[in-house]
């Protein structure tokens, strides 16, 4: 049994977890019990009847690199941002590069040479999805690393 450590590297716009999280009620087996304060337990098995847990909001679910079941449109040209959520931060991000201690990568960043108008296009998609969910900060764009240990 060992540690492996990684380096992620993210060009995309950071956000704080619990600006993507929801919390939402969901049953803990099949029932027909309403979602009411006053009843916690199942009156014939003792089963707790409901958990809390959160999800990333409806709006970025799409892209969300765990969740999605949505397929976002991608030719050559286009801006397709993905959402990488950690323990304590949220990505919404277009180039992801992840470095382990095992293995060594280069981050690929053949559209920022290849064509001037790139970076525009990008700070603009991002900005497109998140600005009506609030979420838009200009100086929260950018590269940005972080490291975990697994």
């Amino acid at each position: 049994m060992g540690v492996s450590y990684y380096a992620h590297t993210f060009l995309g716009l950071k956000l704080d977890k619990d600006q993507i999280m929801v919390e939402q009620r969901e049953r803990m087996f099949d029932h027909d019990h309403p979602d009411t304060p006053d009843l916690i337990f199942d009156p014939k098995t003792g089963k707790k009847l409901w958990t809390t847990v959160s999800r990333v909001r409806p709006e970025l679910v799409k892209f969300d690199e765990n969740e999605a079941t949505e397929e976002v449109e991608e030719d050559e040209n286009a801006v397709t941002p993905s959402l990488h959520v950690e323990a304590g931060f949220a990505m919404l991000y277009v180039v992801h590069n992840q470095v382990s201690s095992y293995r060594s990568d280069e981050m690929d960043l053949t559209p920022l040479a290849d064509d001037p108008t790139w970076i525009p296009r990008v700070v603009e998609k991002l900005k497109e999805i998140t600005e009506p969910l609030g979420l838009w900060d200009p100086n929260r764009f950018g590269i940005w690393t972080s490291i975990d240990a697994s």
